[in-house]
């Protein structure tokens, strides 16, 4: 393999782990901000 090859292959890895982490965050931060949607919304109503 030519070391061309393994540099496209390198960054192909890169982008997809990249895309992957990307993913993540994305799922935490909706799921942080749907937490504190329901907390506050919650709090915002007396019991």
């Amino acid at each position: 393999m030519s070391d061309t090859q393994k540099l496209k292959d390198a960054v192909d890895e890169y982008k997809k782990a990249n895309k992957e982490l990307d993913n993540q965050l994305t799922k935490a931060e909706e799921s942080q901000r749907q937490a504190r949607k329901d907390k506050t919304g919650t709090q915002s109503h007396p019991s």
